[in-house]
């Protein structure tokens, strides 16, 4: 019996590992951008539970287009939480935000891209509480994302108020399934669809071509001066492909770009840098 409790341990031990962390307590980032050099910056505690204080130090721009704020913690700190109106004529909002706190040292994630941008697009979405990692200290930039979890990152990335009702519009998500309000949310605002069997299909893995696509039906970009100068075979997605392309969301130095791969299995580091240059230039939801 034990040895049946042993193996049982640790296989819950390797499941639970392998999946993302969806909440543990640390600092985030909110971000309201009054003007092209001006935004509120507010740092909280991720799920609110921390007693302990928070005081933002200082800031500074890095790699010339992050800013790195820095901050401490502690119960000699007062409020759960603290906020700073941060403006220049040197900088230039919306952009990257990392955070650092004072005294520790050390990456967030054991396996970080050697990317400057993918690296900084991925901290940028963490500290603003859309991605998470995982219990073992990795991010696993290369691999697959379900319709679930890229459900979620978009309607945290468009801070979409999410949908109350608990009742599930596709036959293969139950109530109580931890991504119904983020699926059930972007369902409602026609953006992510289901197959054509009625189900949504939650842990199948996303292709580019509908990350493409979901990204394009939320947002309103105001860039428009992208141009792609090749020729694109046949594909349900191209104009979502074009519109994002123009919107510079889309670039060539994405893997899947020239030619356009829009049946590939999408990874969370293409969705990371995806939604985080969304969130680098003005835009809408939709």
């Amino acid at each position: 019996m034990k040895v049946i409790r042993a193996v049982f341990l640790i296989v819950i031990m390797i499941l639970t590992m392998s999946m993302p962390l969806f909440a543990s307590e640390r600092v985030v980032c909110d971000v309201e951008v009054l003007s092209d050099q001006s935004a509120n910056v507010q740092l909280r505690w991720h799920e609110g539970s921390n007693k302990e204080g928070i005081r933002i130090t200082g800031w500074t721009l890095i790699n010339g287009n992050t800013l790195k704020i820095t901050y401490i913690t502690g119960n000699n700190v007062e409020a759960g939480w603290d906020s700073r109106k941060i403006e220049g004529s040197n900088y230039q909002f919306p952009m990257k935000i990392v955070l650092s706190e004072e005294g520790k040292t050390g990456t967030n994630f054991t396996d970080l891209p050697a990317d400057l941008e993918a690296k900084e697009s991925i901290l940028n979405l963490y500290y603003q509480d859309i991605l998470s990692g995982y219990l073992d200290g990795s991010f696993k930039p290369g691999s697959n994302v379900t319709r679930a979890e890229f459900a979620k990152m978009v309607a945290k990335t468009a801070d979409y108020e999410l949908a109350s009702s608990g009742v599930s519009p596709f036959k293969d998500i139950k109530a109580g399934f931890w991504g119904l309000p983020y699926i059930t949310t972007l369902a409602g605002k026609e953006i992510f669809k289901g197959r054509s069997n009625g189900n949504f299909d939650p842990s199948g893995n996303i292709t580019v071509g509908e990350i493409v696509a979901v990204i394009h039906r939320t947002f309103i970009l105001y860039n428009n001066d992208g141009t792609y100068p090749y020729t694109l075979t046949k594909h349900w997605s191209n104009e979502d492909f074009t519109a994002l392309v123009q919107g510079g969301i889309l670039l060539e130095t994405d893997g899947f770009y020239q030619p356009y791969k829009a049946d590939v299995k999408a990874t969370r580091v293409q969705c990371a840098l995806l939604l985080s240059r969304v969130l680098e230039q003005m835009h809408q939801t939709k």
